[in-house]
This record gives structure tokens, C-alpha cells and sequence, in this order.
């Protein structure tokens, strides 16, 4: 009696997990305007594929029919898995070493150059100098850079480079100068501009960069920030030892926060991607999306897109950590007429996010 009693709450617990996986898939194509719920849940996606496949295992114990709820709502987004973890084995033919006829980018939220290691203590923002050249990138793309450094950013790249450096900067609020967008290249500038988005804060900018006979348009994107602070961040670890009415206030605060960046990202990435749709130009789209693989603005950015880490990334990627909670929301997405060879996130303690590096190949004219 109990045993049975035990097994239809289990049941039940298991057809609601089986639901809202399938609501976090449907995150992905429900603006954030018309409904908030499913980016929740689509946030909560690897946790929620994990809890499935547990109750997959559990039932298949039991040699009972109950596995089948969570198996076929886990396969019918099986394609999904793959934004978050990618097998080696499964690429043979991937290269393991990058090619001399290509280009090596890099994409990072420097947050401002207030760099701090593991342990708290100041790291001087020389040490992005460092990083550039172990690297030896021929474009770089930072978001929450100080544009006023920029210039001076420009003259001693071209120093340490022994080449010239090409630039293109736009902070948020142009009048403020304050931290904004900056791309950086060997190849020259040829054109360039910045999309207004829904708030002043975040920026998308794009740079034409002729490279060969070719012209490539890059877009250097930074989409709004939740907002979500460290005293946040522990309230969520703790979350569920105690309640009480100033717990409860915190988390509607959270929730709200939440509720409003997934609803502005999600203006800003349809007027991203409806400028992308229009370029002349082949397309790379780069930067700190402040979104995870399953969501809307994933999708709605990414459109036929490659990404550089499903395409030649190995095992797990996540370029954002802060405290327990670890994400891959910074991207690389480049159009069919590029290739990427290669693609690395290394895990620097530097700023909140890791740098992520890429290596691709130009493949066809400039006009799509």
C-alpha cells in the first residue's frame, strides 16, 4: 500500500519534470513579451534533463512502462544536448591543431578591466596584453570595455603586434564615454555603425573589415544583464532551508529582475537579427549574450547560423561562472560562407566571464 502510494507521487512528480522540460523547449520560439515561464524553464534546462534522466533510470529499475514519459520528452529535444556538451569521438574528422590560412578571434566581457583573481586581489589589466598575445588574434571583440582606453588599447596592441591595429568603439551612452563595445583588428576598417537597442545601457555594434578581397561584417554584442547580484546568488544556493516573508520578497525581486532582462533581450535580439538579415556583407556575431543555448534569443540570433562550439567544440563550454552556477551565454556564430576550425573557452580568472577564441576560414565573396 504505501510502496504503491510512493509510486504514484513519484509518478506524478515525474509527469510534472516531463512538462516542464517540454515547456523549457518551447522557450526558444515564445517571446519573452507574450509569455516569461518558458524562459524560465529554459534556463533550468540542463537541470530539468537531468531530473528526467533520472526518473528514466529509475523507472527502467522497476521494469515498468512509466520510463517512457520522460524517454520520449528527453528524445523529442535530443538535438538540444548538443549545445552543452560535445564529444570528441563523435568528431574524427574535427582538426585538432589550426591551420596557417585562417583568422583567430577572440570575444570577452572584460567587465570594465577590473580584473581580480581566485582570491579576490586586483590583477592588472596589462595582463589582457598577455592573453592577446599567446594568442595571436587578428580580431578582437570586448564588451564592457572602457571606450576612453581605446586608443590608447590600439597603440600598444600595435606595438606588442609589430603591425598596425585597426579600431572601432561605441560606449552605451556615447555622451558618458563609460564602458561600451570595442573591436579591434589587423584587417582594415572599412565601415561600421551601432543598432539601437531597447535599453541605453547594452549595445550591438557592427565593423566592416576587408579582409583579402573580401569584406566581413562583424557583430560585437553585448544583450542586457539580469541583473543578478552576489547577495542574490547566495539567497538562491540556500534556497529551500528556511522561508520566511523576507525570503519570499527576495526571491519575487529575483524573479522580477529575471522577468524584465528575458523581456528587453528579447527586443534587442529581434532588432539584431533583423539588421543581420539585411548586411551585404558575410556575417560573424560575437559576444556576451547574457542567455543560455535554450532560449529565445539563442535561437533568434543564431538563426541558420553555425556556432563555433557545436561545430568544433570539445566536451563543455561555459563561459560565465559565479559561485555555483556556471553558463555558457558568450557565442560565436558565424554564416555559411566561413568555416571555424577551431574553437577554445579558457577558463582565466580575470572577469566574470571566460575568453572565448575561435578560428575560422573565409570561404566565399563578400555578397551573400
Amino acid at each position: 500500500m504505501i510502496r504503491s502510494l510512493l509510486n504514484k507521487i513519484l509518478l506524478l512528480i515525474n509527469l510534472v519534470c516531463a512538462l516542464a522540460l517540454l515547456m523549457s523547449y518551447a522557450s526558444m520560439y515564445v517571446s519573452p513579451v507574450f509569455s516569461w515561464l518558458p524562459a524560465f524553464l529554459g534556463l533550468a534546462y540542463p537541470y530539468l534533463l537531468c531530473i528526467n534522466i533520472g526518473f528514466v533510470c529509475f523507472w527502467l529499475v522497476k521494469f515498468h512502462a512509466n520510463c517512457l514519459i520522460s524517454l520520449f520528452i528527453i528524445l523529442s529535444g535530443f538535438g538540444l544536448i548538443g549545445r552543452f556538451i560535445q564529444i570528441p569521438f563523435f568528431k574524427p574528422d574535427m582538426k585538432t591543431t589550426s591551420t596557417q590560412a585562417g583568422i583567430s578571434m577572440l570575444t570577452y566581457n572584460v567587465r570594465g578591466l577590473s580584473f581580480k583573481d581566485h582570491k579576490g586581489k586586483t590583477v592588472p589589466s596589462d595582463t589582457l596584453y598577455g592573453i592577446i598575445a599567446g594568442s595571436d588574434c587578428k580580431i578582437i571583440c570586448f564588451q564592457e570595455f572602457p571606450v576612453s582606453l581605446t586608443s590608447s588599447f590600439e597603440t600598444a596592441l600595435s606595438e606588442r603586434t609589430e603591425g598596425k591595429i585597426y579600431k572601432h568603439s561605441i560606449s552605451a551612452d556615447e555622451n558618458i564615454m563609460g564602458n561600451g563595445n570595442a573591436t579591434f583588428s589587423t584587417y582594415p576598417v572599412i565601415g561600421g555603425g551601432k543598432i539601437e537597442l531597447a535599453t541605453a545601457t547594452n549595445l550591438c555594434i557592427y565593423t566592416d573589415l576587408k579582409i583579402g578581397k573580401d569584406t566581413v561584417r562583424i557583430y560585437n554584442c553585448h544583450l542586457h544583464s539580469n541583473h543578478i547580484i552576489n547577495d542574490d546568488l547566495t539567497f538562491l544556493e540556500n534556497m529551500g532551508k528556511e522561508y520566511n516573508s523576507e525570503q519570499i520578497n527576495t526571491l519575487k525581486e529575483i524573479t522580477s529582475k529575471l522577468k524584465n532582462a528575458y523581456t528587453l533581450r528579447s527586443q534587442q535580439v529581434d532588432s539584431i537579427a533583423s539588421h543581420i538579415r539585411q548586411s551585404p556583407y558575410r556575417v560573424l556575431v560575437c559576444g556576451d549574450f547574457n542567455d543560455t543555448p535554450v532560449s529565445y534569443t539563442y535561437r533568434k540570433m543564431r538563426g541558420d547560423m553555425q556556432d563555433a562550439f557545436i561545430k568544433v567544440g570539445q566536451w563543455t563550454s561555459s563561459t560565465y561562472q559565479r559561485g555555483l552556477y556556471s553558463f555558457r551565454i558568450d557565442y560565436i556564430f558565424c554564416d555559411s560562407g566561413m568555416k571555424f576550425n577551431q574553437y577554445q573557452c579558457v577558463p582565466y580568472i580575470l572577469s566574470d566571464h571566460y575568453p572565448v577564441f575561435c578560428h575560422f576560414t573565409v570561404l566565399a565573396q563578400n555578397s551573400k
